[in-house]
């Protein structure tokens, strides 16, 4: 976990979080300073309970209302979560706009895995993730890993709104992903298991909820626990 810089008018303006049961749209806040260099971080509900909410926040947060809470923000597409390693991952859409994340440096880059890039262009969707790939200053590698062929690609890129050039700690970051990929490693040291070793699992795979609909109020229970 590290420090973050908080996006006040992504928040405030945000349509995903209009989906969120007003209880748990300002957790969004409260939770986003978990993750790794990459953005990442384990959803371990225990563990980010006890370190996040369990000194300051128990008398009006429980546990279940954790779990509620990320459900719904899966549901809203804020939060995308997988199985890797025999843990849940996960981590917030957005988080790699330029500026969100922490110095490669300073972010203990080698505790979360890499991000399945094509298993959240499935659950976005092909638009939505072509939106926020052209925001980031990691575009091409974002694109690339997601399936997309060199001619979407150039063809995205060359259409998109000028982005400031990736700092320092960006290009430390994306020259440490494909460093690794290009050894053929993951962060572990090991192979990356094949598709047919092991197919990505997501945690999260409920029907798509579309904007306005209203989500399920926190009292009742919703059907997939993520956990």
């Amino acid at each position: 976990m590290a420090k973050r810089v908080v996006d006040g008018e992504a928040l405030w303006g945000s349509k995903k979080l209009k989906q969120v049961f007003p209880k748990y749209r300002a957790e969004i806040g409260w939770l986003i300073g978990l993750g790794d260099g990459n953005g990442v971080f384990e959803c371990d509900l225990d563990d980010i309970y006890n370190h996040c909410y369990d000194r300051n926040r128990s008398e009006d947060f429980t546990k279940e209302d954790l779990r509620k809470c990320f459900q719904q923000f899966a549901d809203a597409k804020i939060l995308f979560a997988w199985k890797e390693r025999g843990k849940t991952w996960g981590f917030f859409i957005g988080v790699h706009k330029p500026g969100r994340l922490p110095p490669a440096s300073k972010s203990g880059l080698k505790m979360a895995p890499p991000i399945p890039w094509r298993q959240v262009r499935e659950y976005l969707g092909d638009d939505d993730f072509k939106n926020y790939a052209v925001q980031t200053s990691l575009a091409r590698p974002m694109l690339e890993a997601a399936g997309f062929d060199q001619a979407t690609v150039s063809l995205l890129l060359s259409n998109a709104p000028a982005q400031l050039p990736a700092s320092p700690d960006e290009r430390t970051r994306t020259s440490f992903e494909e460093s690794l990929s290009k050894a053929g490693r993951t962060r572990s040291g090991q192979p990356p298991p094949t598709s047919e070793q092991r197919p990505p699992e997501l945690v999260i795979d409920l029907t798509p909820v579309p904007y306005g609909t209203p989500l399920t109020p926190p009292g009742d229970d919703l059907p997939t626990e993520i956990g």
